[in-house]
Protein backbone atom coordinates (compact mmCIF):
# COMPACT_ATOMS: atom_id res chain seq x y z
CA UNK A 1 0.00 0.00 0.00
CA UNK A 2 2.79 2.67 0.73
CA UNK A 3 4.50 2.08 -2.82
CA UNK A 4 0.86 2.42 -4.82
CA UNK A 5 0.75 5.88 -1.76
CA UNK A 6 4.17 6.64 -3.48
CA UNK A 7 2.90 7.42 -7.20
CA UNK A 8 -0.49 9.19 -6.27
CA UNK A 9 -3.29 6.36 -4.82
CA UNK A 10 -4.56 6.29 -2.29
CA UNK A 11 -6.04 2.61 -1.65
CA UNK A 12 -7.76 0.20 0.68
CA UNK A 13 -6.60 -3.20 0.51
CA UNK A 14 -8.11 -6.49 0.99
CA UNK A 15 -7.63 -9.96 0.93
CA UNK A 16 -10.51 -11.79 -0.46
CA UNK A 17 -10.59 -15.72 -1.00
CA UNK A 18 -13.11 -17.33 -2.26
CA UNK A 19 -15.54 -18.48 0.38
CA UNK A 20 -19.94 -18.89 -0.52
CA UNK A 21 -21.80 -16.71 1.38
CA UNK A 22 -18.40 -14.43 2.69
CA UNK A 23 -19.26 -10.99 3.66
CA UNK A 24 -18.84 -7.99 1.54
CA UNK A 25 -19.98 -5.66 3.19
CA UNK A 26 -16.38 -4.20 3.83
CA UNK A 27 -15.83 -3.88 -0.12
CA UNK A 28 -19.48 -2.32 -0.55
CA UNK A 29 -18.57 0.28 1.91
CA UNK A 30 -14.85 1.25 -0.15
CA UNK A 31 -16.71 0.98 -3.31
CA UNK A 32 -19.43 3.68 -2.06
CA UNK A 33 -16.83 5.72 -0.33
CA UNK A 34 -14.67 5.66 -3.71
CA UNK A 35 -16.97 4.74 -6.45
CA UNK A 36 -13.78 2.73 -7.37
CA UNK A 37 -13.39 -0.85 -7.16
CA UNK A 38 -9.62 -2.95 -8.83
CA UNK A 39 -9.52 -6.44 -8.37
CA UNK A 40 -6.56 -7.86 -8.50
CA UNK A 41 -7.46 -11.65 -9.52
CA UNK A 42 -4.63 -14.30 -9.59
CA UNK A 43 -6.74 -17.39 -10.50
CA UNK A 44 -6.09 -19.28 -13.48
CA UNK A 45 -9.70 -20.49 -14.19
CA UNK A 46 -11.87 -19.31 -16.79
CA UNK A 47 -14.36 -18.60 -14.76
CA UNK A 48 -12.76 -15.88 -12.37
CA UNK A 49 -13.86 -14.99 -8.72
CA UNK A 50 -13.15 -11.95 -9.49
CA UNK A 51 -16.04 -11.80 -12.15
CA UNK A 52 -18.37 -12.72 -9.24
CA UNK A 53 -17.03 -9.95 -6.82
CA UNK A 54 -17.71 -7.03 -9.52
CA UNK A 55 -21.13 -8.45 -10.17
CA UNK A 56 -22.13 -8.42 -6.96
CA UNK A 57 -20.76 -5.02 -6.06
CA UNK A 58 -22.42 -3.21 -9.26
CA UNK A 59 -25.70 -4.54 -8.11
CA UNK A 60 -25.06 -3.08 -4.74
CA UNK A 61 -22.95 0.67 -5.55
CA UNK A 62 -24.34 3.26 -8.34
CA UNK A 63 -22.41 4.13 -11.08
CA UNK A 64 -19.33 1.73 -9.67
CA UNK A 65 -16.12 2.15 -11.45
CA UNK A 66 -14.49 -1.42 -11.50
CA UNK A 67 -11.15 -3.12 -13.26
CA UNK A 68 -9.75 -6.32 -12.82
CA UNK A 69 -6.43 -7.35 -13.85
CA UNK A 70 -4.96 -10.89 -14.01
CA UNK A 71 -2.00 -12.75 -13.84
CA UNK A 72 -1.99 -12.25 -18.40
CA UNK A 73 -2.69 -8.36 -17.78
CA UNK A 74 0.16 -7.51 -15.50
CA UNK A 75 2.64 -10.12 -16.97
CA UNK A 76 5.33 -8.68 -19.74
CA UNK A 77 3.55 -9.57 -23.11
CA UNK A 78 5.80 -11.80 -24.58
CA UNK A 79 2.80 -14.23 -25.40
CA UNK A 80 4.33 -17.30 -23.75
CA UNK A 81 2.76 -19.13 -20.81
CA UNK A 82 1.74 -17.11 -17.72
CA UNK A 83 3.72 -17.09 -14.73
CA UNK A 84 3.08 -18.93 -12.02
CA UNK A 85 3.70 -16.71 -8.94
CA UNK A 86 0.99 -13.71 -9.76
CA UNK A 87 3.91 -10.42 -9.64
CA UNK A 88 2.16 -7.15 -9.02
CA UNK A 89 4.30 -4.31 -9.91
CA UNK A 90 2.63 -1.02 -8.29
CA UNK A 91 3.97 0.92 -10.76
CA UNK A 92 2.38 -1.59 -13.88
CA UNK A 93 -0.90 -0.57 -11.81
CA UNK A 94 -0.48 2.82 -11.36
CA UNK A 95 0.26 3.09 -15.54
CA UNK A 96 -3.08 1.19 -15.59
CA UNK A 97 -5.33 3.49 -13.60
CA UNK A 98 -3.68 6.45 -15.37
CA UNK A 99 -1.30 7.42 -12.59
CA UNK A 100 1.78 7.66 -15.27
CA UNK A 101 4.69 9.53 -14.57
Amino acid sequence: VGRLEAVGLTVDLFHHNFVPGADRAPLVESAQRTGHLLVLDDSKSYLKMADVVVADLAGRVSGLDSRVLTRRDLAPADYSVTPDVFDVIDEGVAWVLGCRE
